[in-house]
C-alpha cells in the first residue's frame, strides 16, 4: 500500500485546510532554489545567495574550503534574483540580466572563455539581458528579454548543428520567442508557442521527443506537444507542464521517472500523460527523478529517489511527500536530493546526505523532509 500513489483530489490530506498556492502563479517564475548533483543553493532576502553541500569545484563560491560544508556559506554576490545549479557548479542571474557561474567550469560551463574551475563568481560573456536561467551536469542555458535563448557548454548542447563545447554564451540559429528552456545531462529542450523544441548529443531514450532515438545537434520538433506553459529535464527524461495543469513527460522510465507506473529499458520518444495528478503548478526535474507541486500546496515526487513519504522505496507513479504543516511555494529537485522551498521561507530537504548537501547539520540520508539550518 505505500507504494501506491495516494489520492490528488486533496480531500485525503491532512493539511487540506490550509491556503492555495495563488491559482496564478507563474511556472516561469524565477527559482530562488536550486539544488546540484551534490549541493544545494537559495536566494536570500537583498539578492544575496547561500549555498551548501560538496565543495571540492568550487560550486558554493569562495568561502569554500574543499570539504563538504554543513550549514549555508555566502557565496558573496548581491542584486541577485535567481539561482540554478548544475553538477558541480552554480550560477546566478542578477537583476540587471547579468549572468554569473561559479564551480567546475573546464567544460565551458561557466562561460568566461577560460574553461577552468572558478571559486569565485566569474561573468558569462556579453550576457547582459537574461530573464532566466538553467544549469545541468555540463551546461548552462539562459533565456534572453528578447525571446532567444543563449547556451554555454559543452558540445552538442547548443543546438548549432555541432559538437564544439562553446566556453562562452552562443544562440542555435533559427530559434526564437521561447518561453521556457531546460537542460539535461546531454540536451536542451525550449518551449514557442506551447510546442517543444529539443536537440543533443544523445537520445537513446528518446528524451528529445521526436519518436526517434537519434542524436540531433539542430532542433527538432516534440511529438505532439501543444499548451505547454513551462518544461524542465532530467539527465534522459524531459516534462512539461500544461495550461489545463496536467503532465506530460517523456525519455527514459528505467527509475519510473516518467510518472506512468512504467520502469523498464525501453524508450518512451513522446510525450506521455502522467495519470493521477491534476491542478500542478509548478513541476522540477533532475537526474532520474520528478516532483510537482499542485495549487493546494502539495508536493508529489516519483523516480529514482527516496520520494520524501518516509520510506527508502523510489517510486514510479506521483507519491505525495510527507508535509510538515506549511505551504510550499517553490521545488527543487536533484540528482541525489530533493528540496522545498515554503512559505515561511525556510528550506526543507530529504534524499542523500553524504556531502550535507541537506543542510541540516548531518550526513544522515533524510527519507522524509529535514529543515536546513541557517536560513
Amino acid at each position: 500500500a505505500e507504494d501506491a500513489a495516494p489520492s490528488t483530489d486533496g480531500a485525503a490530506s491532512p493539511d487540506a485546510a490550509m491556503p492555495k498556492v495563488d491559482a496564478s502563479l507563474d511556472p516561469g517564475a524565477p527559482h530562488l532554489l536550486a539544488v546540484g548533483s551534490l549541493h544545494t543553493c537559495a536566494v536570500r532576502p537583498g539578492g544575496t545567495v547561500k549555498c551548501w553541500g560538496e565543495s571540492k569545484d568550487g560550486q558554493l563560491g569562495p568561502a569554500g574550503n574543499g570539504t563538504p560544508a554543513t550549514t549555508p556559506l555566502d557565496v558573496g554576490l548581491t542584486d541577485v534574483v535567481e539561482v540554478a545549479a548544475g553538477n558541480a557548479h552554480s550560477c546566478a542571474r542578477l537583476a540587471n540580466g547579468h549572468v554569473k557561474c561559479w564551480g567546475e567550469g573546464t567544460g565551458g560551463q561557466l562561460g568566461d572563455g577560460l574553461a577552468a574551475d572558478s571559486k569565485t563568481p566569474v561573468e558569462a560573456s556579453g550576457l547582459t539581458d537574461a530573464v532566466s536561467i538553467t544549469s545541468d551536469w555540463a551546461h548552462t542555458c539562459a533565456l534572453r528579454a528578447n525571446g532567444h535563448v543563449t547556451c554555454w557548454g559543452g558540445g552538442g548542447r547548443i543546438g548549432d548543428g555541432s559538437s564544439t563545447k562553446m566556453i562562452t554564451p552562443s544562440e542555435p540559429p533559427g530559434i526564437a520567442n521561447v518561453t521556457s528552456v531546460a537542460t539535461g545531462w546531454g540536451h536542451t529542450c525550449v518551449l514557442i508557442g506551447g510546442a517543444g523544441k529539443c536537440w543533443g548529443t544523445y537520445n537513446a531514450w528518446g528524451q528529445l521527443g521526436d519518436g526517434d532515438t537519434k542524436e540531433r545537434l539542430s532542433p527538432v520538433d516534440v511529438v505532439g506537444l501543444a499548451g505547454a506553459t513551462s518544461i524542465v529535464s532530467g539527465s534522459y527524461h524531459v516534462c512539461a507542464l500544461l495550461a489545463n495543469r496536467t503532465m506530460s513527460c517523456w525519455g527514459n522510465a528505467q527509475s519510473g521517472q516518467i510518472g506512468t507506473g512504467v520502469q523498464g529499458d525501453a524508450p518512451h520518444p513522446t510525450p506521455e500523460a502522467v495519470p493521477g495528478l491534476a491542478d500542478v503548478v509548478q513541476i522540477g526535474a533532475k537526474g532520474a527523478s520528478t516532483c510537482a507541486l499542485q495549487a493546494t500546496g502539495d508536493v508529489y515526487c516519483w523516480g529514482s529517489l527516496p520520494v520524501g513519504d518516509g520510506t527508502m522505496t523510489p517510486k514510479p507513479s506521483p507519491t505525495r511527500v510527507t508535509a510538515l504543516g506549511q505551504l510550499t511555494v517553490e521545488l527543487g529537485t536533484g540528482d541525489n536530493h530533493h528540496c522545498m522551498r515554503l512559505s515561511t521561507g525556510e528550506i526543507q530537504c530529504w534524499g542523500n546526505n553524504t556531502y550535507r548537501q541537506l543542510g541540516d547539520g548531518t550526513t544522515q540520508p533524510r527519507y522524509a523532509p529535514v529543515t536546513v539550518q541557517g536560513l
